[in-house]
């Protein structure tokens, strides 16, 4: 074997560049990771809100396409309203 590898000054020289080059590299490594968490758990939050809007957008929607054919059933068949029963203009039966 060559007798350089074997010196002490080469082994302590090797494991002094080693922990250089390695102690910033996990420190980075670990900022990275802790970020990125972060960012995921920031992407998800944002995005459970747009979705429970949607998702409350579009059950209102079908809430009053409901309305609107429960209240207007009785009427879309009567010549004398002329069609369906539009609740933006006209009011509620009395009956109600």
């Amino acid at each position: 074997m060559v007798p350089w590898l074997r010196s002490g000054i080469f082994r302590k020289t090797l494991f002094f560049i080693l922990m250089v080059a390695l102690v910033p590299l996990s420190v980075l490594g670990g900022l990275t990771l802790r970020s990125t968490g972060e960012a995921g758990a920031e992407a998800t939050a944002r995005s459970r809100e747009a979705l429970d809007a949607k998702s409350a957008e579009a059950l209102e929607l079908r809430a009053s396409e409901t309305a609107r054919a429960a209240i207007g059933a009785p009427y879309s068949s009567s010549d004398s309203i002329g069609g369906q029963l539009h609740l933006s203009h006209s009011k509620p039966p009395s009956s109600f």
